[in-house]
């Protein structure tokens, strides 16, 4: 293992392992939990997306290749494991 730079925070990382994005999705319908888990990852150094719910994140187009997806199971309608097949079914 390694240590990298990462903005403020420094990160363990496999010296094996290739370049991994440091966008992390939050998908959550609480907005505190978003806000929290949102400080939380930056303050690691990441870069955060955050939506509200599912519907929001299969509206963006611009999704990056390369990201971590931090998904609530339960919201209303489409539950987490429902919203990953969905990205799945996409090629996502």
């Amino acid at each position: 293992m390694r240590w990298i730079k990462a903005g403020a925070a420094q990160r363990r990382q496999w010296s094996t392992m290739s370049p991994v994005s440091d966008i992390v999705i939050v998908v959550d319908d609480d907005a505190a939990v978003r806000a929290a888990l949102k400080f939380a990852l930056e303050v690691e150094g990441f870069r955060v997306q955050l939506y509200d719910g599912p519907l929001a994140l299969l509206a963006d187009a611009n999704l990056p290749d390369r990201a971590c997806l931090v998904i609530d199971y339960r919201m209303p309608g489409i539950d987490g494991i429902e919203l990953i097949d969905r990205l799945r079914s996409r090629n996502v």
